[in-house]
């Protein structure tokens, strides 16, 4: 997976600081105040009609790359609030000291939705504010993206009706300032979607975080401070990174014929050493790990093999005068593990008399070995017979002195006067400055703005929602209720979860309908619709003309639908028909369906995917009516599919491609 850095967030985090996101209510501050009255969140405005006589802060503050943030306010009708953020000093609207909003929106009796920034009016909705349980809300992303949304009668679905052109940076408070004498405003809720969000299960303490934005969030321990594969292109740059002490006989070195590491340790006079250098001050003194493999292709009846983190070079062999903490494979035949614990003396015994355990290393057997400092006095040494360091073989450890100033990683044979030998490979070098294993990289798809989640695998009864029960906090009430025949308990084919089936193709009646209002689905109908829906089916109708699923307008203005056409597809968005998707299901197997539309998004703003192929398309609408029903699966308007599914998900906003292409997970699925 390819990770972007780009207006990212990186974090250290140990337990107490994964949290969830959090909603509470804001702090007005009496610092600065003119002309308001504060009653818990919400102010009114005393005295006469002008905009010199009032201006409030909150003490809440919000910084941006701390993760997203957001407000959501109302206010008298007809009032005349400009409410927002703003930053620097808190200051009148007009007046002295002035200071204006950055992101702001005005409540008056003008349009439905207008947005200020920094004095300058840059959008108006058009139609009237006449609704005092109206609610707004001002959003700020990680990156500093602010949008405004409108929420009709403070109920229901909220519409995206604004994207800002600037970008906000720095920290901001919130500043009301008003006009009229009867203004009144409340700030219903703060949230602060934070950076450090709910810890999953497979992470470890001391992990960091890199957030792309609030909808991909990735996990992964502290990256290794160094990892070897032995894949270089040419010896030198291989002689580059790992140094040795014998470039004449090639007892040991980098083979880059074979990607690893060729060793021939003898036990004679001869240094055989190869090391690679982390850098001085890169190893830290209380807690570190060294891992690697190794495979034994012969042996002698009393050879040596060292392995460890010394200070010095590849001029030290294991008679010399060097700090060393490690591990020697040794005594009769290469059956007993040592630790090899050295700091700074010249051994009269060599590096290999430590604490031990039996056991044998058999020629032609791969071991997995981990040299693990856990703390400033505690040396361990493992061995596992997997890549997965799972299935121990053996293990022994040793109190140490409190070793400092490590530096090279270091294979070497012993110093001695005899002749026996080890011969061997060794590859998949790592070491980190951690005692935990680096994790494998995970994305955790953020539930953000996700509507409706239909798994669909109810027995009997409605098809329940589960967007909230999985933690989604904008999630619709919104069940689907089944009209006609419709098949349950039919194995799907995401694992785990069963399907629907509507059993005959152009049979009148047999749907699933959702039971919320038709109000409820501006955010996919409207201007400035922001929507993805993601579904598995089985259509086994596809050789003909059927309506998979709508807001049976079939066709109009207000309506969205999706139809599989004998050969392709036709999908209408707000009125506009667009034919053009060429993707053609072509058999009645489970196939992945995806359908994207960002009305504000510009060029190529709606997106299908069948199966992960993906096909874009331009299409705009000025719809601002309701769709004359609420969502149908089945018997929309037009032929009736013949069709199992499960596992439809509605989202307000656009999912990533990651995103996509993790629920699809590569043609096998998942569930959210």
């Amino acid at each position: 997976m390819t990770i972007e850095y780009k207006d990212s967030k990186r974090i250290t985090a140990l337990s107490s600081d994964w949290t969830a996101d959090v909603t509470s209510n804001i702090t007005w501050s009496t610092t600065g105040k003119v002309g308001w009255d504060i009653s818990g969140t919400t102010i009114s405005k005393t005295g006469g009609n002008g905009w010199g006589a009032t201006k409030i802060q909150s003490t809440d503050t919000f910084t941006v790359g701390d993760g997203a943030f957001m407000i959501e306010f109302s206010g008298t009708v007809p009032g005349s609030t400009m409410i927002g953020f703003n930053k620097g000093t808190l200051g009148y609207y007009i007046g002295s000291p002035q200071n204006q909003n950055d992101f702001s929106i005005y409540m008056a009796g003008g349009d439905l939705v207008e947005v200020y920034e920094s004095g300058s009016k840059n959008y108006g909705s058009g139609g009237t504010r006449s609704n005092a349980s109206d609610r707004f809300r001002i959003e700020v992303s990680n990156s500093g993206v602010v949008k405004y949304y409108y929420q009709a009668g403070g109920t229901g679905s909220w519409t995206l009706k604004h994207t800002s052109s600037s970008t906000a940076s720095g920290t901001y408070f919130i500043q009301a300032n008003a006009y009229s004498s009867t203004s009144e405003t409340t700030v219903h809720s703060k949230t602060l979607f934070d950076t450090a969000v709910a810890k999953p299960s497979d992470v470890q303490d001391n992990s960091l975080l890199i957030e792309k934005d609030t909808a991909r969030r990735y996990w992964f321990s502290d990256p290794p401070t160094f990892q070897d594969d032995f894949n270089y292109a040419s010896q030198s740059s291989a002689d580059s990174a790992w140094v040795r002490s014998d470039t004449s006989t090639n007892t040991v070195r980098v083979n880059i014929s074979d990607d690893d590491i060729d060793f021939n340790f003898t036990d004679n006079s001869t240094n055989s050493t190869i090391v690679y250098d982390l850098g001085a001050g890169n190893v830290s003194d209380t807690k570190w790990t060294l891992r690697f493999k190794a495979h034994l292709t012969s042996k002698s009846s009393n050879p040596h093999f060292l392995a460890g983190i010394s200070d010095e070079a590849e001029s030290s062999g294991d008679n010399n005068s060097q700090k060393f903490l490690g591990m020697s494979w040794s005594n009769t035949s290469l059956n007993t593990i040592y630790t090899v614990t050295v700091d700074g003396a010249a051994p009269s015994t060599n590096l290999f008399g430590g604490n031990s355990q039996a056991l044998t290393w058999g020629a032609g057997e791969d071991k997995w070995i981990q040299i693990k400092r856990t703390s400033a006095t505690n040396l361990e040494i493992k061995v596992y017979s997997d890549s997965a360091f799972s299935t121990q073989l053996g293990t022994v450890s040793e109190t140490i002195s409190g070793t400092t100033g490590l530096r090279y990683i270091k294979f070497m044979n012993h110093i001695s006067s005899g002749s026996t030998n080890a011969v061997g490979t060794i590859d998949d070098v790592e070491f980190y400055n951690d005692t935990v294993a680096p994790a494998t990289w995970t994305l955790q798809l953020s539930l953000e703005n996700l509507k409706a989640y239909w798994k669909m695998g109810e027995s009997s009864g409605n098809l329940i929602n589960h967007a909230t029960s999985i933690g989604s906090k904008t999630a619709m009430s919104a069940d689907l209720v089944s009209s006609g025949t419709v098949n349950r308990g039919t194995a799907g084919h995401v694992s785990g979860v069963d399907s629907i089936g509507f059993p005959t193709y152009d049979a009148d009646g047999n749907k699933v309908t959702a039971n919320n209002s038709a109000s409820d689905y501006g955010f996919m109908n409207k201007a400035a619709a922001k929507f993805t829906a993601c579904w598995w089916a089985k259509n086994e109708s596809y050789n003909n003309t059927v309506d998979l699923w709508g807001f049976g307008g079939n066709g109009n203005g207000t309506d969205i639908q999706f139809r599989n056409m004998a050969s392709g597809f036709t999908i209408w968005f707000s009125g506009t028909e667009y034919t053009s998707f060429t993707q053609n299901v072509g058999d009645n197997n489970w196939h992945f369906y995806m359908l994207s539309w960002d009305e504000d998004g510009g060029s190529n703003n709606a997106q299908f995917q069948l199966d992960g192929t993906k096909q874009t398309a331009t299409i705009t609408t000025s719809n601002t009516s309701d769709a004359t029903s609420p969502l149908t699966i089945g018997d929309v308007s037009g032929n009736e599919p013949e069709m199992d599914i499960q596992e439809f998900s509605l989202w307000n906003r656009i999912l990533s491609d990651t995103e996509i292409a993790h629920i699809y997970n590569a043609g096998v699925g998942r569930q959210l």
